[in-house]
């Protein structure tokens, strides 16, 4: 069971959460990730809290290309141009946006 919070986050947000959490349970699915992150653990490679985040920052990246692709992030920014518009188009945060336009190279940090 995946529980969480819908009454302090908007819809974007949900679909961004459900997409997580079930990239998640595919995760523990597949034995070469699994072992992957238990070899980590065993022995004691990295420490379990760092495990932990780089875990889940794996499964934020693979939330938002799966619901962000790459072609046509390039196709909605090149004709869109707008965050906001761009944001709405696909049905996630703003943040989102902004974190997939920054893993691509498209927008850089200031």
């Amino acid at each position: 069971y995946v529980f969480y919070n819908t009454t302090k986050s908007n819809k974007k947000r949900q679909r961004f959460t459900k997409v997580h959490e079930l990239i998640h349970a595919l995760q523990l699915l597949d034995p070469d990730f699994k072992d992957f992150v238990d070899g980590f653990l065993e022995y004691e490679t990295l420490p379990y809290d760092m495990v932990v985040k780089l875990v889940e920052a794996v499964t934020n990246r693979a939330t938002a290309k799966y619901l962000v692709p790459d072609k046509e992030l390039i196709t909605q920014y090149k004709e869109l141009s707008n965050i906001f518009e761009i944001s709405e188009y696909f049905q996630v945060s703003y943040e989102s946006i902004c974190y997939r336009l920054k893993n691509s190279g498209m927008l850089i940090p200031t």
